[in-house]
């Protein structure tokens, strides 16, 4: 999807209803307005760095841009820290799920790996490999989206990727 010449990645949709793009992270940072000389209207201003919060970049880096877009200092550091709350709110979210599809993985190659080995002799030489490869490999992917999951649970703040990227 495009706009003008931005290649939009997906539309995001905020909670004040507006639908945000998501753009691709090289066309995203060449394409955002920063100019000093013309100044944004404020709603504008706060859409943008709200987004720019989201695609990951630092507080310092959108405090800056809102600053220098005519917002104050105290009103930039509330929006800031209510943008950053929104983005950990969803990481976090994001860390449930992972950690839920995690834990049913493993746990339902546990439940079905147990009968398994009890009826092993079953199964021929052949199919033994096969067998326990796929269970390992499934169970290694288990885990890597419980840990995953985990850590966005626990820290959210130390994810510097979009939530675009996150989510994939």
């Amino acid at each position: 999807m495009s706009y003008g010449h931005l290649r939009v990645q997906q539309l995001v949709t905020g909670d004040a209803g507006f639908r945000l793009p998501v753009l691709l992270e090289s066309v995203a940072r060449r394409a955002r307005p920063r100019a000093f000389g013309n100044q944004m209207k404020p709603e504008q201003v706060i859409i943008e760095a709200r987004a720019e919060i989201i695609w990951g970049e630092s507080s310092s880096s959108v405090r800056g841009f809102l600053i220098s877009n005519g917002i104050s200092a105290i009103e930039a550091d509330a929006k800031i820290k209510d943008f950053n709350v929104e983005r950990n709110a969803e990481i976090r979210r994001l860390g449930i799920k992972n950690v839920v599809i995690g834990a049913a993985i493993l746990g339902g190659g546990t439940i079905t790996l147990y009968p398994c080995f009890k009826y092993f002799d079953s199964l021929t030489h052949i199919d033994r490999p096969i067998f326990i490869g796929v269970f390992v490999v499934g169970g290694l992917y288990g885990m890597w989206k419980l840990v995953r999951g985990i850590s966005y649970l626990v820290r959210p703040q130390a994810e510097e990727r979009s939530i675009a990227q996150i989510s994939q």
